[in-house]
């Protein structure tokens, strides 16, 4: 009858150029929207923030035993490792000093300088730390039940990171406790850089 051929003009208005055109836009809008939240949840960090060391939370990888592995001398439990995601840092320094080699020091030719670390993440609040685990295992970035948190001393966070050249991804505060999606997370640390300028 006649609610077929309301479908069929309220599809035809969708197929319409300028209405995909607007849904596009609007999608580009509101991911905008979300990778800009995302930016704003955290700082990167390669010292401690804090004069005196405090309780954060990081999330760690926990080894599973093969199937059919037991104990072997006594070792149940070997040590977790602390997650982390490839995150890019910009190298101010050397960056000023190849633009100024290549007679480039400022403007928009500049040419960026970066380097790709591992970046430990890292929280002051519990149960934002656990959203954040359990965020990781729904995007499929740490398989199912191998990712906990676990409490450490600021202080030996960052010694433990700097022994290992990685960078803190340090979380802010948050009383809802949110936590960006870990896979959109995961591109805007890397932040891929375009090379136009070269």
């Amino acid at each position: 009858g006649g609610g077929g051929g309301l479908a069929a003009a309220g599809a035809r208005e969708l197929a319409s150029p300028a209405t995909l055109l607007r849904h596009v836009e609007a999608l580009r809008a509101l991911e905008e929207v979300e990778r800009r939240r995302t930016e704003a949840s955290f700082e990167l960090l390669d010292g401690s923030p804090w004069l005196q060391p405090r309780p954060v939370f990081v999330v760690v990888a926990v080894p599973q035993p093969s199937p059919g592995e037991g104990a072997v001398d006594g070792d149940a439990n070997p040590p977790a490792r602390m997650f982390t995601m490839r995150t890019r840092q910009a190298q101010g320094a050397q960056e000023d000093e190849l633009n100024r080699l290549l007679g480039r020091p400022g403007g928009t030719n500049r040419i960026a300088f970066s380097r790709l670390t591992d970046g430990v993440l890292a929280f002051t609040n519990e149960v934002q730390a656990a959203a954040a685990c359990d965020a990781l295992e729904l995007d499929g970035l740490g398989r199912l039940g191998t990712l906990d948190v676990v409490e450490l001393d600021s202080h030996h966070l960052f010694r433990a990171a700097s022994e290992s050249r990685a960078l803190v991804v340090l979380f802010r505060d948050r009383e809802d406790a949110w936590v960006p999606p870990m896979r959109l997370l995961q591109a805007v640390l890397k932040r891929d850089q375009p090379m136009d300028d070269l």
